[in-house]
Parts: structure tokens; C-alpha cells; sequence
């Protein structure tokens, strides 16, 4: 009885184990069904961006669908559906995986990177923040660049801590359209910016006391503003990365570096691959190029912060307009060469720029839609965008989507590029 008894249960399970993988086959397969129709509609592709890793919206399926994706991967499926050689790992010398797969640092050193606010987080800072009124305005605080004089530290209402940009709209608007990038791409090292507009019936600015300030320091009244979430506790302690010192030419699996960093130093240098691919997308040369000019290698990194292991990218006001637009050629080479300098990524990285580059048209547009929504003031410039690099210049004009498009293309071809370097 006893050994008719195992037979059965060894039957049951073998019956459960083949259950199990035709459904993971068939989940498989609707997930790439869906995956090769959705670039026939922009709803479609908007529900597969949402799928990947770091949205909010349906976490059971992002969950499911986004380990198909790493099993694919582990199974030795490439980008391209190509067989890689999934052994393709580096080890650190204190014991855990640095790399996996040949391009894609490890999962536990991912898990280690600090999250940033969600969606629904920052959209309900967003909105508190434009319905609160100005306590206090602190002129004589040092807040963002030096250039601008009336730049302020403010206290609102809510309780938060706010930069105040006083510049001219080209400025104003690289920060902002680089904060709203940041979070359609699922990175979320930006802090939150909003443009205010400076007039009494603004809810922002009806204190009497701030109006003064304002008065005094020269703030027009019919002009615009940029609010950034302020910093309070960040460090400048960020470390110029080894791609930019000159210390290796490029970053990748084989570089035998990677096995003495320790765990806290790999985890930066995660988010700088980011930072690569966010900079190259905005046109942010200012970032990693001051460096370029600069012979002391040991000062902290341009236009970046720390707290603790998070890393933050500020003053992205030179990205789109003045960057692609006034930049020298030789400049956006320099930027081309820092992006290739970068082969190991984020698994969801990649995953979101092969989404975006499977039907970059319609992602372009998601993205226009959502600036939109929270950004009245580009609901008006969807096609062409216009801004001054200083109150009395002409006018300048950029077909930012454009731009997002080609860059978009870009960085997934030198994705595939480093794939199939680690394939050869």
C-alpha cells in the first residue's frame, strides 16, 4: 500500500510541475503577444510601460511579468531573442555577484540602490505644494547656482523646503521638462520641480510679508519662478566616476575594478549609468563635461548631491533648450562618448528603453501628454517649444520631440551594441 501510495503522489506532482509550466508558457506568450501589438496604439503601449519595474499600477501583474522577463534572461535569452552565455558573471573579492547576464549589474546589488518617491507620492507633493502659501523667504540663503542673485530659499505652509529659481524661461523649463523626463523613465534621482507663476492671486504668493520681500528683491511681478524641492541633508560628497577620471575607458563586466568595490561604492556607480543615459537623453553636458576642464579629479561630482547611498542630479537647467540648442558640436561628441563609456545597465533600464524604442512615436507622445497634465504652461507648446535664455533675447525654438526621439534610439542601440560585444 505504502508503495502504491508513492506512486500516486509521485503522479500528482509530476502532474502539478507540467501544470504549472504550460501556464508559465502561456503567460509567456501573451505577455510577448501583447508586447509585439502594442506598438499599434499608444493606450497599449502605455499599459506596457506601466507593467515595468518601479510604477505603481498593478503590482501583481508588474511582478509576474517582470520575472518572465529576468527568467529570460537568466535562461540565456538575449535583447534579441539570441542565445547568450548566461554564466556571464563577475564576482566581487567579498563574496557577492557584482554582474549578471554580461550587461546587467546583479540583482542583489540592485536591491541595495534607494527607491525615491512613487508616483502617487510625489503627484500628492506636487499638488500640495502648489496650493501652499509662502511663510518665509530666505534671500540671503545660498540656494542652487551662484549666477542668479534672486534666487531664495522659501518655507511653505505644508511644511516644505523649496529652492526658488529667479531666471529666464529657457532655464526654467530644462529643469522642469528634465524632472518630468526623469519620471516617465522610472528614474528617480531628479528632485521635484514646478514652475509658479509671481502674482498676488497665486496661492503661493498672497503673504504680505512675502510680497514685500519680493518687491525688494526685484522679482517682477508678472514673471516665473521654478520651485525645487530642497535638499536639506544631502552632501556633495559624490565621487567623480572612474568612466570620467580616465581611470578605465569603459565600463563593462570584464573591467577588474569591479571585483574591489565594495558594496555602498557599487551601488553609486549604479545610479551613475543612469546618470549617463538620463544626461544623453536631456542634452545635460554641464554634469560630467565641467570635469573635462578641470585638472583636480578628486573634488566631488558637478551638479550632484548624496544622501547616503542616494544619489541626487540638481541643476539640469542647461538640459534641451540651451544644451541642444547653443551647444557646440564638439560638445554633444564628448556626450555621445561618455554614453558609450557605460556597458553594464538596470535590468528595468533597459527594459524601459526597449519599450520606448519599440514605438518611440507614441512614447514621445505619452510623454507630452504627461507634461501636459501637471505642466499647464506646456499645453500650449506641444510640437515646438519656445523659451529666452535671457528676458530681452529673441526667442528660441526646439522640436524637443524630435530630439527625444533620435536620443531615445541612441541609447537602445548602444545598448544592443554592448550585448553583442558580450556575445562576440
Amino acid at each position: 500500500m505504502l508503495r502504491t501510495l508513492r506512486r500516486k503522489l509521485g503522479k500528482l506532482c509530476l502532474w502539478a510541475v507540467t501544470a504549472t509550466a504550460v501556464t508559465v508558457l502561456w503567460l509567456h506568450s501573451e505577455i510577448e503577444s501583447q508586447g509585439e501589438q502594442g506598438s499599434l496604439h499608444t493606450g497599449r503601449l502605455e499599459r506596457r510601460v506601466q507593467q515595468l519595474p518601479g510604477d505603481e499600477p498593478n503590482l501583481a501583474t508588474r511582478t509576474l511579468a517582470s520575472q518572465i522577463r529576468d527568467d529570460r534572461y537568466k535562461d540565456g535569452r538575449s535583447l534579441n531573442g539570441t542565445d547568450t552565455d548566461s554564466r556571464l558573471k563577475t564576482f566581487s573579492q567579498y563574496g557577492f555577484r557584482v554582474v549578471e547576464d554580461g550587461i546587467f549589474w546583479s540583482e542583489e546589488l540592485e536591491v541595495l540602490v534607494p527607491a525615491g518617491e512613487s508616483d502617487n507620492d510625489w503627484r500628492r507633493t506636487l499638488t500640495s505644494i502648489r496650493n501652499a502659501t509662502v511663510l518665509e523667504m530666505y534671500d540671503d540663503a545660498p540656494c542652487g547656482d551662484r549666477t542668479s542673485k534672486k534666487n531664495a530659499l522659501i518655507r511653505l505652509s505644508d511644511g516644505n523646503l523649496m529652492c526658488v529659481r529667479y531666471k529666464s524661461s529657457c532655464w526654467l523649463y530644462g529643469e522642469v521638462l528634465s524632472f518630468h523626463l526623469s519620471r516617465f523613465l522610472g528614474f528617480h534621482n531628479v528632485p521635484l520641480v514646478t514652475l509658479s507663476h509671481l502674482n498676488q492671486e497665486h496661492p503661493n504668493w498672497r503673504n504680505p510679508s512675502v510680497q514685500w520681500t519680493m518687491k525688494e528683491s526685484g522679482w517682477d511681478e508678472d514673471g516665473t519662478v521654478s520651485l525645487m524641492q530642497w535638499l536639506d541633508d544631502a552632501t556633495e560628497d559624490v565621487p567623480v566616476p572612474p568612466f570620467v577620471k580616465g581611470d578605465i575607458k569603459q565600463l563593462n563586466s570584464s573591467d577588474p575594478t569591479l571585483q574591489q568595490l565594495t558594496r555602498d561604492e557599487l551601488t553609486i556607480l549604479i545610479q551613475y549609468t543612469d546618470m549617463v543615459i538620463f544626461d544623453y537623453l536631456i542634452g545635460h553636458y554641464d554634469r560630467l563635461m565641467f570635469h573635462e576642464f578641470h585638472s583636480d579629479l578628486n573634488q566631488p561630482t558637478h551638479n550632484a548631491l548624496r544622501q547616503g547611498n542616494k544619489l541626487w542630479l540638481i541643476d539640469n537647467e542647461t538640459a534641451f533648450f540651451f544644451a541642444l540648442k547653443l551647444s557646440p558640436a564638439h560638445r554633444l561628441v564628448t556626450m555621445r562618448r561618455f554614453l558609450e563609456s557605460v556597458c553594464i545597465f538596470r535590468r528595468k533600464t533597459v527594459e524601459r528603453m526597449r519599450t520606448l524604442a519599440s514605438d518611440v512615436d507614441s512614447a514621445v507622445e505619452m510623454f507630452t501628454n504627461t507634461l501636459s497634465d501637471w505642466e499647464p504652461t506646456f499645453s500650449a507648446m506641444r510640437d515646438t517649444m519656445s523659451c529666452r535664455i535671457l528676458k530681452n533675447w529673441p526667442l528660441l525654438y526646439i522640436d524637443y520631440k524630435q530630439t527625444l526621439r533620435d536620443r531615445i534610439k541612441d541609447v537602445y542601440a548602444h545598448i544592443n551594441n554592448c550585448e553583442k560585444a558580450v556575445g562576440s
